[in-house]
């Protein structure tokens, strides 16, 4: 059943992301549907859907719930615009809720610490799709995506999902097409298909802003009360040995709460750059963002942060300040390589990186020992254990860096299929760079984060925020927001 459903999805997900007719969008959606169905048999939970249907309460709960997403959809097909900057809102939300037999509804709250899916998401996600299929259905138009991001982006999801068919770890692999891949494809279709007004980017930044702050204020509670609201149980016991307390905010990881802070943080360089924000505010906002980064004490997202904020600074100056800023740059990227080599050479490199060379090398292994078309998704934490690693658990084999996990699952043709992918998505903010400046410069700003990050903490393709970008940017280009921009006078400070 896995197998079939995963077939079904490699044909769906590229239809939609390549769809130029109605036709085309409608049928690539409903293959996506019953695909996820076949997943959802697969892994299981067909029998969950039956016991939640048996009861009064469940039929109950269902109705609500029903009820609940056709209004939500109705709204959203009221206000298109609204779409996107509700997708980012909820984007990064895990509400403690787990599964629950005993409950009538088979939901519960999680245990302390616990979070569950991004089921905000998904719910905000079906009523735009709903909305989508509605606008779609009626006549409006579907014009074709950028073929440079289109093409790449429509393959590497119909590798990833013929993959299942060669996995190594079946279970882990339906999983992750269920929850991850497939509706994360769709997001990227509902982004990209939403209408994009003149002020869609002000929006959109006022959201990721206004959340990232919510949490970084939570953040500096927990660092002033020692209290976490989620956590991991290794972060709470190292916060009990450590003298440093490290915060999570609404995030199980100090790092994933770090990595989203920085996204806030680059969107915020580049509308003061573009004088978009008052001096006070973006000096506040500053303030509490990084206070809240502080208090995470994640190395991952401070390196993130320093890489984002120079190449905002290279790609918004012009003459000697860009010159000065590149000079930095460098001198930084040397400091980095001679700062860690004389770390490496006090110590071994697994006692300095955590670990980390480590995972990187037994990743490595995989990689190389499945070199065509890797080991299939999501199976690689799997084999590092077998083949690497057996007396280590397979969580801990987690391997810490994306273009590592994507050699060892999906062999060159996926680290092919991943550089075009990111090439693609150079052209596409290129070409909207031409258009809107400040745009280009902050979506790209928030995918370089996500991607440098990726290399220290993966998670780069298991973020929605990372298909929400691409989406946005393709809309941006496909619908021609703006216009070619005439020379402008820089910033005061960025004048040579």
């Amino acid at each position: 059943m896995a197998e079939a459903a995963a077939a079904v999805g490699a044909i769906g997900a590229p239809l939609i992301v390549l769809a130029s007719s109605r036709a085309a969008l409608l049928g690539g959606l409903a293959l996506v549907a019953a695909a996820m169905a076949g997943l959802v048999s697969a892994a299981g939970q067909g029998g969950a859907i039956e016991t939640l249907l048996a009861s009064t309460a469940g039929i109950g709960a269902v109705l609500a719930a029903l009820a609940a997403l056709a209004a939500l959809a109705a709204a959203l097909h009221r206000w298109p615009l609204a779409i996107v900057p509700a997708l980012l809102a909820v984007a990064p939300i895990r509400l403690p809720i787990a599964s629950d037999p005993d409950s009538p509804v088979l939901l519960g709250l999680a245990g302390t610490g616990g979070l569950g899916r991004l089921y905000p998401l998904f719910g905000v996600m079906a009523a735009a799709v709903l909305a989508l299929i509605w606008r779609t259905a009626r006549g409006a138009p579907v014009p074709a995506l950028p073929r440079a991001l289109a093409i790449p982006a429509a393959a590497f999801v119909a590798l990833v999902s013929i993959s299942l068919l060669w996995s190594d770890d079946q279970g882990a692999a339906t999983n992750d097409l269920l929850f991850v891949w497939l509706p994360f494809a769709v997001l990227l279709v509902v982004c990209a298909r939403a209408p994009f007004a003149a002020r869609s980017p002000r929006w959109l930044t006022m959201t990721l802003v206004a959340v990232a702050a919510v949490f970084a204020a939570v953040a500096v509670w927990q660092a002033a009360t020692e209290r976490l609201l989620f956590f991991t149980v290794s972060l709470e016991r190292a916060n009990e040995l450590s003298e440093l307390f490290r915060v999570t905010a609404a995030f199980q990881d100090p790092n994933h709460l770090g990595r989203h802070l920085v996204l806030a943080l680059g969107v915020l360089l580049v509308a003061a750059w573009a004088a978009r924000l008052g001096g006070a505010a973006t000096a506040a906002l500053l303030g509490l963002l990084g206070a809240g980064l502080w208090f995470t004490y994640s190395q991952s997202s401070l390196v993130t942060l320093a890489v984002v904020a120079l190449v905002v600074a290279l790609a918004a100056a012009s003459g000697r300040p860009r010159r000065v800023v590149a000079a930095a740059f460098a001198v930084m990227a040397v400091a980095g390589v001679v700062a860690a080599a004389a770390l490496v050479a006090g110590g071994s490199a697994a006692a300095v990186t955590s670990d980390r060379s480590t995972l990187i090398t037994d990743t490595a292994a995989v990689a190389v020992g499945h070199p065509l078309a890797g080991v299939g998704v999501s199976a690689q934490p799997l084999v590092t254990r077998e083949e690497q690693a057996p007396d280590v658990a397979k969580l801990q084999n987690v391997s810490h860096t994306t273009p590592l996990t994507v050699a060892a699952e999906l062999g060159l043709v996926g680290l092919v299929a991943f550089f075009a992918l990111i090439a693609g998505t150079c052209v596409v903010l290129w070409e909207l760079g031409r258009r809107d400046r400040a745009l280009a410069i902050g979506l790209g700003a928030v995918l370089l984060a996500l991607l440098v990050h990726s290399l220290f903490y993966a998670g780069l393709f298991e973020n929605p925020i990372t298909w929400g970008a691409l989406g946005v940017a393709a809309a941006a280009v496909a619908q021609g927001h703006g216009a070619p921009e005439r020379p402008r006078k820089p910033h005061p400070a960025l004048r040579s």
